[in-house]
Parts: structure tokens; sequence; C-alpha cells
């Protein structure tokens, strides 16, 4: 078996975090692979010395097109959007996967030729079988965790002190790109209905960054807003949480609840249909109407007043976690994969 995996993303995001999990947990299996990617990417960094992974770079689409590995039981996998031609297009017998990790609408024409299509949730599952893409090409394979990790109790205290976190501060995170579906703004607007002792921090950068801060200075709550940037290692960040907050628009599944759920930290997140997988409304997380600033800030009022609250949230995500762990995900792959190349 040689699975080639296809993602040209120019971005490192939850997505491309997915599949560095996939790849890693099935090279420890010692599964043939290679990673299509980008140049620019980090792939070729962050998988440099596994066994029996290759990543190539390339400019272009055209250039990965002309760099698939060929031989006998390859199979192509695409991971990202602008990789689905590559994978079903022009490749003989081999046979393809595509993984969709996104809510949006689709061109069915594509997943159509596809051997198998994988959904995230069953929200995209049912947003696929809506664009007639047929019940017996998916798979519902959710997104994975890597449960092997913890914090480090000092890199807590020095993050702390970095973004100057006062004694008895209630801290909330994001970890998200400052874009249109992660809705930064009504997380801004909600700052100005919380009290002084809150300091938001938000992981990640994008093209909404500017207008945050400008808008939090028009409110007045620039002083309880923290934009980090771009962090190759957001983990690190759930140690200095006492929440996340996630106030997006749109999700496939919403892969850093997990984390979340990982490193007991209480969930704050908007109530979409992406999520509906992970957030149970007082069991799991609380949650508000997507958009509505006001509801936003009396979800991290109640984490913030009950504690009590928040350790029921964490105690409930650290059982569902579980189900979601990487190799768990990895063998559904390896499973799907086989079937597909001994048809």
């Amino acid at each position: 078996m040689h699975v080639v995996h296809l993602d040209l993303e120019r971005t490192w995001r939850g997505g491309q975090r997915q599949v560095f999990l996939l790849v890693r947990e099935l090279a420890g299996q010692g599964v043939r692979q290679t990673v299509i990617c980008r140049e620019g990417s980090r792939f070729p960094e962050v998988l440099a010395g596994f066994d029996n992974v290759d990543t190539v770079a390339v400019p272009h689409r055209l250039a990965a097109l002309r760099r698939r590995p060929r031989g006998d039981r390859v199979i192509y996998h695409a991971h990202s959007g602008n990789t689905i031609p590559l994978a079903v297009l022009g490749t003989g017998a081999r046979p393809s996967v595509i993984t969709r990790r996104v809510d949006l609408p689709v061109h069915p024409w594509l997943f159509h030729r596809a051997d198998a299509v994988v959904a995230i949730s069953s929200r995209v599952e049912k947003v696929l079988l809506e664009a007639g893409i047929s019940p017996q090409r998916m798979r519902l394979i959710p997104d994975g965790i890597d449960r092997r990790r913890s914090l480090d109790a000092t890199v807590t205290v020095g993050l702390r002190e970095r973004i100057g976190v006062r004694e008895g501060q209630f801290v909330g995170l994001t970890v998200a790109a400052l874009v249109q579906g992660k809705d930064p703004l009504t997380l801004v607007r909600a700052l100005a209905e919380l009290p002084a002792g809150y300091l938001h921090v938000w992981v990640g950068g994008g093209e909404l960054s500017e207008r945050a801060e400008i808008l939090a200075k028009e409110l007045g709550v620039g002083e309880k807003l923290v934009l980090v940037g771009w962090d190759p290692d957001p983990d690190r960040w759930f140690g200095v949480a006492d929440a996340l907050v996630q106030p997006s628009v749109s999700e496939g599944l919403g892969s850093i609840f997990l984390d979340a759920f990982h490193f007991g930290v209480p969930v704050v997140g908007a109530a979409i249909p992406g999520t509906s997988d992970l957030l149970e409304e007082g069991v799991s997380a609380l949650k508000f109407p997507a958009g509505d600033s006001a509801a936003l800030a009396d979800c991290i009022r109640r984490c913030m007043d009950e504690p009590a609250l928040r350790d029921e949230l964490v105690a409930d995500a650290a059982r569902r976690v579980v189900a979601f762990d990487i190799d768990t995900v990895a063998d559904e792959y390896l499973r799907l994969y086989r079937e597909l190349l001994d048809r």
C-alpha cells in the first residue's frame, strides 16, 4: 500500500494538522506515504525523519499533477478542496478518497468520481447527501486528537508573564484564524459587556486582525484583548486558558474543541450545526446563538461565576474525547484504504 496525501493549502490550520496526525500515526504502522503539498508548507519540516514518508512541495496544482506517484496499490487521498481533481481525474484504476472538512455546499460532479467520500461530522455528511453523493460512497470518520500530549507548567508561567495576566484574571482563549467564518468581531463586541477581570487571548492571524484591533479601541476594550498572532504550537496556550471561546459561524466539526476537552478547559461555542457532534448545551459546553455578542458575554460570565459548572463541563468532555483518539481514526482510514485496494 502507498497512500498519497494531497493538500495544497497555503496556510497551516486545523485541516493540515489533521493530515499530519494521520500521516504520523500511519507511519508508525509501517504504511508507505507521500504528502504532496504547496511550496512553503510546514509538511516537509514536521514530517522530516518519518520512516516511509516522503514530502513533495510544488508551486502549483499542475506541478502536483505531474508529481503524483504511480505504481501498484497506490491510493490518492484529497484532503483539501483544491486537490480533489488531482485525486479523482486521470488516475486510471487507482482508488481515490476525498475527506470533506467543511459544511459548505459542494459541486457534486467531482465527488461522484471518488471511490470514497469521508465526512468528518454528521453535519458534513448531511450536506454531502443533500448534494446527491451516494450513501454507498460515504464514510463518517471524525477528526482525531493525540491524547498523549501534556502541558508544561513552566511554559504556562512564561506565557502568562508574556501577555501580562494579572492575579485573579479569568482568561478566555480562541485558537482560530481571524477571518469572517470565525467571527472575531462578535467576540470583540462581547468584551464590552464583560467585567474588568476578564482577559481574552486570540491565537491566530488573518485578514480581520486590524479590524478587530480598531473595533476594540473604539469600544474601549483594548486592554481586554490580546492578539497573539499565528503560533506553530497553539497547544501551549491551553495552559493559560480558563475557558475556550470559539465564536465561529461555520465549522465542519470543530477539532479545536477536542483539544480543549483533552486539556480540561471548559468550552463556550456558537450553536451551529457543524459542532453538534461535540457540543451539547449545558453538558459538554455552553452555547450561544452565532453572531449574538450579548448571549456570548452571558455564557462567558456563567463560566466565570460558576466553578462547579466548569467542573461538570470538563468532566463530561473528558469522557467524550476518548472516542476521537487518533489511533482509532487512523485505524478507520487504514480499513477504508485496504477495502478500496482489495476490491
